[in-house]
């Protein structure tokens, strides 16, 4: 199990039964790390107090963790130390009491340009069917601002093409309707006419007709699977061909919102299109709105750039 802990075997089998594949191999890295560190303080699991866990995690937002990530270490540090209350391993759980450590206010790291994302769309070479699929992908993803997995998941029968739209389970198993414009709609055809038969007959050694699978995105790989480190590194690539490498697929998500929002449309209309549980989460696309309201009431207000500011009277010396 953890550092070769054979105590903490009971808490690996139980979660292992509850918890999906990437979530278990988050909470295996998680707290791998924290007893690692335990163990750097001369310290173990069964004695660490709340203190001791307080800066553990201080000692992960001085490392600049994404607020995402502190609050996985969170989470796992919950798992285990409940786990070993309730299997009598510890008299008390330190981990109840610990408040979310967030680094700091949540803001849009980059988001790019209209023009700059058009670029980036028109950087798979379309003549090949691999280029068809990511072009596919890069025009969904930013016609519709779905997030990463969430398109990974999708299979042929939720796509209605005629409709323009797609039926998605997002975060907390919400269902949600998402609508995508004739650009898209142009390359997922092209695609399934074209390119997924191709790809599914590249990796299979058989005709698409007679061996496939129903997911729509596919890689040309025996499994047919197209995971997210995949995707992932597709984006990057095209993002540097473009000249733009900070580009991954959640970009495009940020994208799609703030154009949105900075062609007028209205933060509960957004809410619903990103699937946000909490409009708070919406309104970080927010700051990219304020900035360009900034520079044009410092441009054209008459005391913005180009103000030149009157002398100013000295009071004390007999002037009013």
């Amino acid at each position: 199990m953890f550092l070769g802990d054979c105590r903490l075997d009971d808490f690996w089998l139980e979660y292992a039964c509850t918890l999906r594949t990437a979530s278990l191999r988050n909470l295996r890295g998680c707290l791998s790390h924290h007893l690692r560190w335990l163990a750097m303080q001369g310290m173990c699991w069964r004695r660490a107090d709340h203190n001791d866990l307080h800066r553990y995690l201080r000692a992960l937002v001085d490392r600049q963790l994404a607020d995402a990530t502190l609050g996985l270490y969170r989470w796992a540090l919950a798992h285990l130390y409940h786990w070993a209350h309730r299997a009598g391993h510890r008299n008390d759980n330190p981990a109840a009491a610990l408040s979310p450590m967030r680094r700091r206010p949540r803001t849009l790291r980059w988001v790019p340009t209209r023009e700059q994302v058009q670029h980036m769309l028109q950087a798979p070479n379309v003549r090949t069917n691999r280029g068809v699929r990511d072009r596919c992908i890069l025009e969904l993803l930013y016609a519709t601002g779905m997030r990463a997995a969430e398109l990974l998941s999708l299979q042929t029968w939720q796509i209605a093409c005629a409709s323009r739209c797609i039926t998605i389970t997002g975060k907390g198993d919400r269902e949600r309707l998402v609508i995508f414009g004739q650009e898209a709609t142009y390359w997922l055809e092209r695609y399934l006419r074209q390119a997924r038969p191709g790809l599914i007959a590249q990796g299979t050694g058989y005709a698409a007709s007679s061996r496939g699978t129903s997911s729509l995105f596919v890689h040309p790989t025996p499994g047919l699977r197209l995971n997210y480190m995949a995707l992932w590194r597709m984006v990057r690539r095209h993002g540097q061909r473009a000249g733009y490498p900070l580009f991954t697929p959640h970009v495009f998500r940020h994208a799609f919102a703030t154009h949105c929002h900075d062609a007028g449309m209205d933060l509960a209309a957004l809410q619903i299109l990103l699937g946000h549980a909490n409009i708070n989460t919406t309104t970080i696309y927010l700051r990219t709105s304020l900035e360009k309201l900034r520079a044009l009431l410092e441009r054209h207000h008459p005391r913005g750039l180009h103000y030149q500011p009157f002398e100013r009277v000295q009071r004390g010396n007999g002037s009013r």
